[in-house]
């Protein structure tokens, strides 16, 4: 089994749900609010109840969303020993307001997310077939643009199989925020959403085109309610969607993104991976929070191998 080192915003959660309006100055009555794990921790979280061995990077503060953190992900069996704890600032947190139809609003204070660099990451216990994930770098500001290609850079140099997972860029620089960090990548994930703005087009076979162009040897594209995409070596897959009763879409691209690299850390294919992808992304999507209660691999793959793969 291949481990993941996995580098993102570590983030607390604060999830409302449903609402229907917010009106200033008046009170609104919610029928559940939860605090629990956003940012990187989903993704560690969901690898480690799929059985994948985690090492997770990243900064908190010293304060009680930082041993929130530490306490789920601990119980987990993620690795936090690379973890920095700082007073610098807090830790970061995230207030998502859900709506009715499962959609969302995030409010997002950036706090430790924004001091994290390239010199505090370091892969000492890596090995060379191992998986390095980085997402959302676009919300840390010291892991944006020239530093993130470093950061790819000293990962890839390890030996390690480069995986990066797009954010939406809150200074709308898009494309300069993450491109000199494409030519390391193995694979990169981006959803629709989002990958319009960094490949300037609507059209999702072109958003793949414009990624490859960039240097990206292998595009996922998730397209939420339609499957994903996949392009690896010009050889292109799509994977239907699963039916979900969808509730709440909060980390559903980040259990995306876990159930591929669940598959790829046990060697699965690429139609193996991407089914597992779309199988974990859906299903979060049936609970409220970015907490989701898989149970193991095999109960993911149940799901994962009904899913219909064609080629384009």
């Amino acid at each position: 089994m291949r481990a993941v080192h996995a580098v993102a915003p570590m983030i607390a959660d604060i999830t409302v749900i449903p609402v229907s309006e917010v009106v200033p100055g008046h009170s609104v009555v919610v029928d559940h609010i939860d605090v629990g794990l956003g940012g990187s921790a989903i993704v560690a979280a969901a690898l480690a109840s799929l059985d994948v061995p985690v090492h997770l990077y990243g900064c908190v503060g010293e304060d009680a969303f930082a041993r929130l953190l530490h306490e789920k992900l601990s119980a987990l069996n993620v690795d936090m020993s690379a973890v920095k704890t700082s007073s610098a600032a807090p830790t970061s947190v995230t207030l998502a307001l859900v709506y009715p139809d499962g959609e969302r609003t995030l409010l997002n204070m950036p706090g430790m997310n924004a001091h994290t660099t390239v010199d505090q990451i370091g892969f000492e216990n890596a090995a060379r077939d191992d998986l390095f994930y980085a997402g959302g770098l676009a919300v840390m500001g010291r892991l944006r643009g020239t530093a993130a290609g470093a950061l790819f850079q000293k990962a890839a140099d390890t030996g390690m199989t480069c995986v990066m997972d797009t954010t939406f860029d809150p200074r709308g620089e898009w494309m300069p925020s993450i491109a000199p960090a494409l030519p390391c990548l193995d694979i990169l994930f981006t959803s629709y959403g989002e990958a319009r703005h960094y490949a300037g087009t609507d059209d999702p076979e072109a958003i793949v085109e414009r990624f490859k162009n960039a240097g990206a040897a292998h595009v996922v594209l998730k397209l939420g309610r339609d499957g994903c995409l996949v392009d690896v070596e010009g050889t292109r897959l799509r994977v239907e969607a699963y039916p979900a009763r969808v509730v709440d879409t909060k980390g559903a691209g980040d259990h995306f993104v876990s159930g591929y690299l669940s598959g790829l850390a046990r060697g699965r294919s690429v139609a193996d991976c991407a089914r597992l992808a779309v199988a974990c992304g859906s299903l979060s999507t049936e609970h409220v929070g970015g907490e989701v209660p898989f149970t193991g691999f095999e109960q993911v793959w149940s799901v994962a191998s009904s899913l219909n793969v064609h080629p384009v």
